[in-house]
C-alpha cells in the first residue's frame, strides 16, 4: 500500500500519509480530487487538523463549488474561483 496519498484505480484514496508523527506545519494546502466523498473530505480535513497543525496553522482546501464545509469549527471563510473553491480553517487558539 502506498502512503504518498497516491489514487488507486478503483477511486480509492490512501490517507495513510497523514501520520501521528511530531512534525507540525504552518501552512498546508491540500488539493483533492473533486470526487471526494464527503466522508473522504472530513478524514481529511480531521486528519491534517488534529495531526499535522501547528499552534498557529492554516489549512487551504481546494474544492468543487457544492461542497461547503462551514460546519467545521476551524473553517474561517470561503473564497470563489470560478467552479473552484478555496476554503480556510485556521487552529482555534486557546
Amino acid at each position: 500500500s502506498s502512503s504518498d496519498g497516491t489514487i488507486y484505480e478503483d477511486g480509492e484514496y490512501d490517507l495513510t500519509f497523514i501520520k501521528d508523527d511530531n512534525e507540525k506545519f504552518n501552512l498546508i494546502f491540500a488539493d483533492p480530487p473533486y470526487s471526494f466523498s464527503k466522508t473522504q473530505y472530513n478524514e481529511l480535513i480531521y486528519g491534517l487538523s488534529n495531526k499535522l497543525f501547528d499552534k498557529n496553522s492554516i489549512l487551504v482546501l481546494e474544492h468543487y463549488k457544492k461542497n461547503i464545509f462551514n460546519n467545521f469549527e476551524i473553517f474561517c471563510y470561503m473564497k470563489e474561483y470560478g467552479d473552484s473553491y478555496f476554503s480556510f480553517f485556521k487552529t482555534k487558539s486557546g
